[in-house]
């Protein structure tokens, strides 16, 4: 839910024409999972205590269990169609091949990984989340000092404008790299 920078793409084509809500209804949206995040942890851990499984939500029943399977669903088609997109606009992949892709070669991974017993479900979502977090950070990061050289010479202004330098790419982006390596070192 914190890597929502594949939502923003698709939230700018949902307000054409109010352009000068962008960067609140992006503030709004990263702030909503945080909030929910910390009230999710603080009821879990003040009711549960230590006796919290590994997958929290399976440590309240059924209900919460079928909370957690709908979370990770919507995260899941919302990031599976923004690399369906990226497959199909940019990179110029047939549909079966897009498929293979975004579909079938992970399921693969993970049925090959789970019945290997290489590695469990909450590990994959960990390596998953820091690699695709670090690295997509990185990378925005770079995009944004290129687009912010790119709009110098255009007429049109961006929604949004931020203070960006060399310096805070370069430092972000190791403490990322060092993010990533430490998720595969412990």
């Amino acid at each position: 839910a914190l890597l929502g920078f594949t939502s923003i793409p698709e939230l700018r084509k949902e307000i054409k024409g109010q352009e000068h809500l962008l960067k609140k209804a992006i503030i709004i949206g990263a702030s909503i999972p945080i909030i929910l995040y910390i009230l999710f942890s603080a009821t879990f851990i003040g009711v549960l205590g230590s006796s919290i499984t590994e997958v929290a939500t399976l440590s309240f029943g059924p209900l919460m269990t079928i909370l957690g399977i709908f979370t990770m669903l919507t995260s899941y088609f919302v990031l599976s169609y923004s690399l369906d997109a990226t497959f199909r606009f940019d990179i110029k992949v047939s549909k079966t091949k897009n498929f293979i892709f975004t579909s079938l070669i992970p399921l693969t991974l993970y049925i090959v990984a789970e019945y290997l017993h290489l590695i469990d479900f909450t590990l994959i979502l960990g390596i998953g989340g820091v690699i695709s977090g670090g690295a997509t950070g990185a990378l925005i990061l770079l995009i944004a000092r290129k687009a912010k050289g790119f709009t110098r010479n255009k007429k049109s202004k961006p929604e949004i404008q931020m203070p960006i330098s060399l310096p805070i790419i370069i430092t972000l982006s190791v403490l990322f790299t060092i993010i990533i390596a430490f998720e595969f070192i412990l």
